[in-house]
């Protein structure tokens, strides 16, 4: 009786314990805290250097804030070129942050609460021996080896993705190519939009081509639509240059289900017949109805020879799943001896 009280006692103190955890957490992440992540600025540089096989430096801060919505800040990145380019920088961000929600993911929605960029600086270069400093020589795996096998954990189904707001401002991408002695400028001033599921997608592009002005509008139907498909999901764009306008406008019936509504092989529609599912070619039985004594069950029909000269491929008929009736009379007669193993 002592013990009982004694182990009641402690599982009321273990629970309010992890109540208290809870709570804790939950205040925290509500409130949100920043965390300044300057102290591992140096860690970060040196694991990105390896993995993209060129310096790369973050001369501002690094800050990670903690909560529902956690968000992700830095200032002053930096991807350099090698020593024999003739600029220094392939890319420089002045300002990059972003903002997710973190309990939409519990339903296989990914909400982007913010995107920005500021001041990214694009330097792209092609040398006359055909060099290109957009290619990096990222570093090999270790020999021997092997990719994680496929279908080694269970894929996350996204049923939605929303961005409440994008905002990409001050984007300059300059083209050097050395084997015509060319030079080309893009610049992006201003992009901003959002893709919200229940409000009509907009986007606003401003900016200049060789110094030539021009601007850009999307829309389109909610983001919703695009991802579960009632009806005709539309989009019309709206570009202007040089005094030109070129207006575009679509509609998409069924834009996630392309493959359904063409036979395999067609040229621009579907996968070639190479590249189909690899179950196609091993001879896996239909699923088709028949009836046992009268009583409708499915089952897996037999094919024919599938392997050549080798014959067919065994196919086993599971009649204790199929038929339970008929199996547990199989199985009385069989003990009586009235019947033989099959």
């Amino acid at each position: 009786m002592v013990l009982s009280k004694y182990l009641k006692r402690t599982a009321l103190i273990f629970a309010s314990l992890v109540v208290v955890i809870l709570v804790a957490v939950a205040v925290v992440l509500a409130i949100g805290i920043s965390v300044n992540m300057d102290g591992i600025r140096a860690r970060a540089e040196t694991v990105a250097s390896t993995a993209l096989g060129r310096e790369v430096s973050i001369k501002g801060h690094l800050t990670f804030d903690l909560s529902f919505r956690p968000t992700v800040e830095l200032e002053g990145l930096q991807i350099a070129n090698p020593s024999s380019w003739d600029t220094k920088d392939f890319v420089e961000v002045k300002l990059f942050r972003a903002q997710v929600r973190i309990l939409p993911l519990l339903r296989g929605r990914i909400h982007i609460q913010e995107i920005t960029a500021h001041g990214i600086d694009v330097h792209l270069e092609l040398k006359s021996d055909g060099r290109k400093n957009w290619l990096f020589d990222l570093p090999r795996g270790e020999a021997g080896s092997s990719p994680p096998p496929a279908g080694s954990g269970e894929t996350f189904k996204v049923n939605l993705v929303e961005v409440d707001e994008f905002s990409l401002n001050q984007l300059s991408i300059s083209f050097l190519d050395q084997t015509s002695n060319q030079s080309y400028e893009f610049e992006l001033n201003s992009m901003e939009g959002a893709a919200v599921a229940d409000e009509p997608l907009k986007f606003a592009i401003d900016g200049a081509f060789q110094k030539q002005r021009y601007y850009i509008s999307i829309s389109g139907d909610p983001i919703r639509e695009l991802f579960n498909p009632t009806q005709p999901w539309h989009l019309e764009a709206s570009a202007e240059m040089a005094g030109v306008t070129l207006n575009l406008s679509g509609q998409a019936d069924k834009p996630l289900e392309g493959y359904r509504n063409y036979l395999p092989g067609i040229k621009g529609r579907t996968r070639p017949y190479q590249c189909l599912p690899r179950d196609i070619y091993l001879g896996v039985a239909d699923m088709v109805k028949f009836s046992a004594r009268g009583r409708p069950v499915r089952g897996w029909r037999p094919q024919p020879p599938s392997a050549g000269i080798a014959g067919s491929f065994g196919f086993e008929w599971d009649i204790q799943k199929l038929t339970p009736e008929v199996w547990e009379e199989y199985q009385q007669k069989l003990a009586k001896g009235e019947v033989s193993e099959w």
